[in-house]
């Protein structure tokens, strides 16, 4: 059972005194642990029947949509590991309320071709990084389903623990690595309303690619499973300043 199934065979008021105490402890705290409550606390207030509008799997949407976005409309949104396009979106709210639009990459084509089936916006079925001819790219059939990647580009103390999962089955493919860069030029974006990186590892080598100079970004969330100072001290050479910490994503905005 996933822990919101878990969470949601507690009693009502179990569950709204651990709201409390979880809202309460927040308060106190700021960096990587503050990320793991707010992850917790919306666990359990998915479980309380709360926030159904939204998609993400810790509350990336809500948050920059309540205290950074506000309900902007229109807007443009690229999403970089997009699965199937809505278990754990964090740009599907936006697409589906908001009127947004944009463009969400996949590696993994059964993922893609499920994302190009329900999403209004561009679909593209790539891996991105650091361009090369071929990179071997790790498919996760069952378990982990959502922490495929580029295997060079994942911590061997991760690779471990997604391959301990009971279920866990994969499949490495050998596929060709594209420049964020490129991708951007081709599909004529230039500006950037907010920006997902989920890429498993892979994080800082789509950013050392990324156009800071011709495409300006409002808003980013990053995930930094493994709690790298790199990426803030790079985003901040950058420009940009972490604003939230929401799961294992870090949110960043421009100063």
């Amino acid at each position: 059972m996933t822990t919101t199934e878990i969470y949601s065979t507690y009693p009502q008021e179990t569950l709204t005194d651990l709201r409390e105490t979880l809202a309460g402890q927040l308060e106190h705290v700021f960096g990587p642990v503050r990320g793991s409550l707010r992850h917790e606390l919306w666990v359990v207030e998915k479980a309380l029947g709360m926030h159904g509008a939204y998609f993400s799997n810790s509350g990336q949407d809500k948050f920059l949509n309540d205290a950074v976005l506000k309900n902007r409309e229109g807007g443009i949104f690229l999403e970089l590991g997009g699965y199937d396009g809505i278990t754990g979106s964090n740009t599907l709210f936006f697409e589906k309320e908001l009127g947004w639009t944009g463009l969400l990459i996949e590696p993994v084509p059964s993922n893609y071709a499920q994302a190009a089936s329900v999403r209004r916006c561009a679909c593209l079925n790539a891996a991105v990084g650091a361009p090369v001819p071929v990179a071997d790219f790790l498919e996760i059939r069952s378990g982990y389903t959502q922490s495929g990647g580029l295997i060079d580009s994942i911590a061997p103390d991760l690779l471990d623990r997604i391959r301990l999962h009971p279920e866990h089955d994969e499949r490495i493919a050998r596929i060709p690595v594209r420049s964020i860069r490129d991708i951007l030029e081709d599909m004529g974006i230039d500006r950037i309303d907010y920006l997902s990186l989920d890429v498993e590892g892979g994080e800082m080598a789509v950013l050392r690619e990324f156009p800071f100079e011709t495409v300006p970004v409002d808003t980013w969330s990053i995930e930094n499973i493994s709690d790298s100072p790199e990426i803030p001290s790079f985003m901040a050479g950058k420009g940009y300043e972490v604003i939230e910490f929401i799961g294992i994503d870090e949110i960043y905005r421009a100063t």
